[in-house]
């Protein structure tokens, strides 16, 4: 047990790393306005190297922790003055800087996506572009935070999930859709809970979304979210969007159009009857008169003689819009003629 211990302590410390270099790092500042060229992909050694390879315009280096991206500075700076803020990257003069100063990384360059680190007994190259679903940090690859994704391809860091989207778990390489009847207006969100239900006079009937859509004219929805408005029932209509409910037409008012958004008056009082038509005699029952018209695919609608018991009963093919207080004329629209 205690030669197991005394190998594992040796193997952590042949593990630490090594500073890289006599000029000092500075953690969380970098030097604005003087950067010559950028490059992408490189570790810090590399980036210094990079720099001493370029000894007649660079004297200082901006790196990059979470992106592996290295800019070379054509001017050295007292960073303390004028530098600035930014936590994800590192400054450093090069100047007083030689290879010899890079310790076991001086020599080597690691392949693309990758970065030389210094250890106690050598050095070892490690990736910079990772894995899908995860991303670099401090020198390595760690999951994607919830809330977050990285679809792979080389891309060097996570995503923030879109609106109408979500993820629960770390280490993921993709975003999980807002069900349908829900949406999502913020980025970045963690759980299903951040879909919110459409409200009621609403609908979505597609995941992902961030905004439902009212219900049209004709349709109503009761509940919150729902994927689908429904139609107005038979005998009632809705004219105006977003409603949760519809709108009974009266007795005489029935039928409605195939939008249901209007209901027919189908009494016209005190109106001249044309004079095409058949005469039933003796009928006085509206019902019965109504079944008259409705087996003749002609009738347009059908009029009831008023205070005479019994009455007589006329369908017709046509009518004038002529005052006639003697009769009540009953009219079919042609949707509700069957």
């Amino acid at each position: 047990m205690k030669m197991i211990l005394v190998e594992l302590f040796l193997t952590i410390t042949a593990l630490r790393v090594v500073d890289c270099c006599s000029g000092e790092l500075s953690h969380g500042v970098r030097l604005m306005g003087h950067t010559l060229e950028t490059i992408p992909d490189l570790g810090l050694h590399s980036c210094i190297k990079e720099c001493l390879l370029r000894q007649l315009h660079c004297q200082s280096i901006n790196y990059n922790t979470q992106l592996f991206l290295c800019e070379i500075n054509n001017y050295e700076a007292d960073i303390e003055a004028e530098g600035f803020l930014d936590p994800n990257y590192i400054f450093t003069n090069v100047v007083n800087v030689s290879r010899e100063t890079l310790g076991n990384c001086k020599d080597i360059s690691c392949p693309i996506f990758h970065k030389c680190i210094n250890l106690q007994n050598g050095f070892t190259c490690i990736p910079t572009a990772c894995p899908a679903g995860t991303y670099g940090k401090d020198g390595q690859c760690v999951s994607c935070p919830a809330g977050q994704y990285n679809s792979g391809g080389g891309l060097q860091w996570c995503s923030f999930c879109p609106p109408g989207t979500y993820q629960d778990q770390p280490g993921s390489n993709y975003c999980k859709s807002c069900a349908p009847g829900t949406y999502q207006l913020k980025q970045g969100q963690t759980s299903s809970a951040s879909c919110l239900p459409c409200p009621a006079g609403t609908h979505q009937q597609w995941s992902g979304q961030t905004w439902c859509s009212h219900c049209v004219p004709g349709y109503y929805q009761p509940h919150t979210g729902q994927a689908l408005c429904w139609p107005c029932p038979d005998g009632t209509v809705q004219q105006h969007y977003g409603k949760t409910s519809c709108n009974q037409c009266s007795d005489f008012n029935k039928c409605h159009n195939q939008t249901k958004t209007n209901c027919f008056d189908l009494r016209r009082k005190q109106r001249e009857i044309g004079s095409q038509g058949t005469i039933f005699w003796g009928i006085v029952m509206r019902t019965q008169c109504k079944q008259f018209c409705r087996n003749d695919n002609t009738c347009m609608g059908f009029s009831i003689q008023r205070d005479v018991n019994p009455g007589n009963c006329y369908t017709h093919t046509s009518h004038q819009d002529v005052r006639n207080d003697f009769y009540n004329f009953f009219e079919f629209p042609w949707e509700c003629h069957f």
